[in-house]
């Protein structure tokens, strides 16, 4: 396996395990979903920042960025 393949497995595991809420959840327009993932809860936590930080450095360094830019969170 390669480190890039290791950081997208890594994420997809944090994803799962903190991100994915299976059940009944009540969404903020009053819907309801039988699942509902807030990527927040993965990415926000040591593992699954580090892997998605691996994987946009390696998408970056194909396309050979010289710069990355996004949207805050807020």
């Amino acid at each position: 396996m390669t480190a890039l393949t290791d950081s997208r497995d890594r994420l997809v595991a944090e994803l799962r395990r903190h991100a994915l809420v299976v059940g009944e959840v009540t969404l903020t327009s009053g819907a309801t979903a039988q699942y509902y993932v807030d990527a927040k809860r993965a990415i926000l936590r040591p593992a699954g920042f580090g892997a998605l930080g691996r994987l946009v450095a390696g998408e970056a360094a194909d396309r050979q960025a010289t710069a990355v830019g996004g949207l805050t969170m807020g």
